[in-house]
């Protein structure tokens, strides 16, 4: 049978929950994406769990192992696709409003170990390219702290794991995770890992899935009129560093180091090196150099 407990036991448990929120805030997201223009969403349908058929009104839907819904998988344990508030109000802390929501519940309570786990088929993928898939998540309104995992490509793209301590009628907070697309097609798979601190069967509630594509730039910045090199006799005819013109087609404001060297043969011949390493925001970096020689060879002359 499925648990049922009286929410209105645990008010300390979800003031707690409310801490934790502000924890897990800071561990959830990705680093940012090195991007080329705007992310865009790609078009997976049934990340959102809007899917017939609807669970029954305060109800929910329990998908076994080998089950599908919509273009999801079930792959271990069982799946429940959850009423949106009126199943104890679990959905009523998300800030996208309450919707129908998925409950990797797992094998059901009085048996098996199995944890739920479902995968879902991502196809028009661009190798090199960098994803982000964001979602809501939460636990079911009972004490304790519950662990899930991500995994793309069997988990060799990306394999992350996080923990729910926030009920889902209390708030649903948003988790960010980017990977690199390796080839055109892969699997993505959200599985429950079982308690932390509390009950043992309960699930990780997953909602509002969404996948955003990031062209990376793999494109070096460029130098406008590099400076030539020059040959010149006296110190005193050295040119100034010149201000270099650069472009760049994502950042609009690349990184410089420069450095200048000089080196003496003889009081009469010298070189100084100049070079720019000049590195945008994505690591790709264009090295420009100027070399002068200095090089005495004018006899002195009479001026009267």
């Amino acid at each position: 049978m499925r648990r049922f407990y009286n929410r209105t036991a645990f008010p300390c448990i979800q003031l707690l929950a409310l801490f934790l929120i502000s924890m897990q805030a800071f561990k959830l997201h990705a680093q940012p994406a090195c991007c080329c223009g705007a992310p865009r969403e790609m078009n997976f349908p049934g990340l959102d769990f809007e899917l017939p058929p609807d669970p029954p009104i305060g109800g929910f839907i329990n998908y076994p192992t080998g089950s599908s819904l919509g273009a999801w998988t079930i792959t271990s344990g069982t799946v429940d696709h959850v009423d949106a508030q009126h199943y104890f109000c679990s959905s009523c802390g998300n800030p996208n409003g309450p919707s129908k929501f998925i409950d990797l519940f797992g094998s059901p309570s009085g048996g098996g170990s199995q944890e739920g786990s479902m995968r879902y088929p991502l196809t028009g993928l661009t190798p090199g390219n960098l994803y982000t898939i964001e979602f809501y998540y939460a636990k079911f309104n009972l004490p304790g702290r519950y662990s899930a995992n991500l995994k793309v490509a069997n988990g060799a793209w990306l394999n992350v794991n996080w923990v729910a301590g926030n009920p889902g009628d209390v708030l649903w907070l948003k988790a960010s995770y980017s990977f690199t697309a390796q080839a055109t097609s892969t699997t993505m798979e959200f599985t429950d890992t079982g308690g932390i601190i509390g009950y043992g069967a309960i699930g990780v509630l997953i909602d509002d899935i969404k996948i955003f594509e990031c062209p990376t730039d793999h494109e070096a910045p460029q130098v406008l009129l590099p400076p030539d090199n020059v040959d010149v006799d006296c110190d005193a005819d050295v040119p100034p560093v010149p201000n270099l013109i650069i472009s760049d087609n994502c950042d609009l404001n690349p990184a410089t180091v420069f450095k200048e060297i000089k080196e003496v043969t003889d009081p009469c011949t010298k070189k100084i090196t100049r070079s720019w390493n000049i590195t945008d925001a994505c690591g790709n970096t264009t090295r420009v150099e100027q070399l002068i020689s200095i090089s005495d060879k004018s006899a002195p002359e009479f001026t009267s």
